[in-house]
């Protein structure tokens, strides 16, 4: 008798941005905490110009939601933003916590998976939190630059007396480590497309 196939779990993708770039150590303590909360470490890309990395994961929801979370609270207690300098725009130590569903999960799975962590954020750690992308309560957060406006320092001046740019969930406030937004969006693949120039025969068509 044939066995009847297993179903495959939900598969979604974590890829949070975190306003450090230039301390190893910090970087590394973040990838570990994901790991510890069971998710699986796809890749961590650094850049010390930006001072920016961005550590990409993937799981099953709720390992993701863990392992965000606790690397969230390894950035809010190691990066400080009123020291922070580099070229990217940020609003955050934990700058932008985008979740993708992979397989067997939908866009409004991690609708639901951003808004539960965001939720979390606020009341855990304090953070100011915009949804944004798929998960935006205001049309315009759909944009993540229009929350990343006048980036930290602007978004501190702001938030208190600017009903538009008060979060969703959180103190109208920006302590050190700042705000954070976190959405839902598709899947985005990134490929390397090689040119290779033209032959002699294309070249005199």
């Amino acid at each position: 008798m044939l066995e009847s196939p297993r179903a495959v779990p939900p598969i979604v993708e974590c890829s949070p941005n975190f306003s450090e770039g230039r301390r190893a150590a910090v970087i590394e303590a973040i990838a570990d905490a994901v790991g510890a909360a069971g998710a699986t470490v796809l890749d961590v890309q650094i850049d010390a110009e930006q001072n920016r990395s961005v550590v990409r994961f993937a799981g099953e929801p709720p390992a993701v939601e863990r392992a965000a979370l606790a690397a969230a609270a390894v950035a809010v207690e190691q990066i400080d933003l009123t020291r922070h300098t580099g070229t990217h725009p940020r609003i955050g130590a934990i700058d932008v916590v985008p979740f993708a569903p992979v397989a067997g999960a939908t866009i409004a799975d991690c609708v639901a998976l951003a808004e539960r962590v965001g939720e979390a954020l606020a009341r855990e750690l304090d953070l100011p939190v915009y949804l944004y992308g798929e998960a935006a309560r205001r049309p315009e957060r759909r944009d993540l630059a229009a929350i990343r406006e006048g980036q930290f320092e602007g978004l501190r001046a702001a938030v208190d007396a600017d009903g538009a740019r008060r979060p969703d969930f959180g103190p109208a406030r920006l302590g050190p480590a700042g705000a954070v937004a976190v959405g839902a969006r598709h899947l985005v693949v990134h490929g390397v497309v090689r040119l290779e120039p033209a032959g002699d025969d294309l070249a005199a068509a």
